[in-house]
């Protein structure tokens, strides 16, 4: 993590917090990482390579939905194919 994308984390945070947009507390910890174990192969752009799963279908698809309407504004042009 580099010190833009601290700000940006901990800005986003903050804008959370001030527009109330959770209910809950906000226990989100931005620190640095200490050990990272990239998932296995088959597991990497799971939700893309398998849109038509029930899971993906029926949890993720709706939640992915939903963030994308709502961060419509913030969320870089790429073609996700959904």
């Amino acid at each position: 993590m580099n010190q833009d994308q601290k700000t940006t984390a901990d800005e986003v945070i903050q804008e959370i917090k001030e527009k109330k947009l959770w209910d809950a507390k906000i226990v989100t910890e931005v620190v640095e990482m200490n050990d990272f174990y990239e998932a296995e192969e088959y597991n990497q752009g799971y939700f893309l390579n398998n849109p038509n799963l029930g899971y993906c279908h029926l949890i993720i698809e709706p939640k992915v939905t939903k963030f994308r309407e709502k961060n419509f504004d913030r969320l870089k042009k790429i073609d996700l194919k959904l």
